[in-house]
């Protein structure tokens, strides 16, 4: 029980690790134009998203990332290939016998998360700056799109040390002081190898873990620490001063849930027991103008 119970909490946690880089849609992964949706093969848009998945896994589709509604149906994950380039995910049957109006470009949410997680940096650092209209958390950014929607970089057709300087620069300018950059861990590798000599290596210790391994790139502004994540979207960059940043909520960000003091409770219809986990927070930011998100070249 112990096992499976460890499990439940690491999976929510792996959830919430991934909505944390992301925009609030829930979506984790969208499939590819060369998907045949009349199999049970999907090839994700981006080959990195596979890490967002699990055997079992229960998915819905929608054609709109945010602000629609799903895909009636649903489809299960049967196998995963994490090294693959290319249909990564094998479903226990064909695509459109479990959606039947699923379509090439769709957006991939577990069942129930559709506009349901925690809204994460790339809702607070947009890469397109807020229009007139908008409302994050009641607020219409538009009004001073970078000090309320954070400061943005198209560095795609720049090389990638050029992207990071810039993006250091613009942040600066405005007041920001960040000393944290967060990215892929294919990102990171193409940033090593092109600072190479520029950085300084160090690993870092901390209570929760044994060590994480970060580069020292001089910017600036300062040191700013670069750290790969994997639950990072790939050819995106999180430039940050990390101390405006709060992982707000009620009690542990997960826990069991036991408000009438019961952590299992015995099945009614089954030789067993069963146990709910759940998790009341949100990522909050008090300067979102002091941060920045990089699109980083491919």
């Amino acid at each position: 029980m112990t096992t499976e119970i460890d499990g439940v909490l690491r999976s929510v946690g792996d959830s919430i690790a991934t909505a944390l880089y992301r925009d609030g849609s829930g979506a984790i992964g969208q499939i590819s134009t060369s998907t045949t949706v009349g199999s049970a093969v999907i090839d994700l848009v981006k080959d990195t998203d596979v890490t967002n998945f699990e055997v079992g896994m229960v998915l819905q589709a929608s054609g709109t990332k945010t602000g629609g509604s799903v895909r009636s149906g649903t489809i299960t994950i049967q196998s995963i290939d994490r090294t693959a380039t290319s249909d990564q995910i094998t479903c226990t049957g064909n695509l459109t016998a479990g959606i039947a109006a699923v379509a090439q470009s769709d957006y991939l949410y577990v069942q129930g998360n559709y506009d349901e997680t925690i809204t994460g940096m790339e809702g607070w650092l947009p890469t397109t700056a807020p229009s007139g209209g908008e409302s994050f958390f009641g607020q219409d950014r538009s009004t001073d799109a970078t000090r309320l929607g954070g400061q943005r970089l198209d560095g795609s057709s720049m090389t990638i040390v050029e992207s990071l300087i810039e993006a250091a620069a613009i942040t600066a300018r405005e007041g920001g002081k960040p000393d944290y950059l967060f990215c892929s861990f294919a990102d990171f590798v193409k940033i090593e190898k092109t600072l190479n000599a520029q950085v300084q290596r160090e690993v870092k210790q901390s209570d929760s873990i044994s060590g994480y391994r970060t580069l020292d790139f001089y910017a600036p502004h300062g040191i700013v620490k670069i750290i790969p994540d994997k639950s990072c979207p790939e050819s995106t960059a999180f430039l940050l001063e990390l101390k405006r940043w709060s992982l707000m909520s009620i009690g542990p960000v997960v826990q069991l849930t036991e408000l009438d003091g019961l952590r299992v409770l015995r099945q009614s219809a089954d030789d067993g027991v069963e146990c709910r986990v759940h998790s009341y927070g949100q990522l909050a930011c008090e300067a979102p103008g002091f941060n920045c998100v990089i699109t980083l070249p491919s």
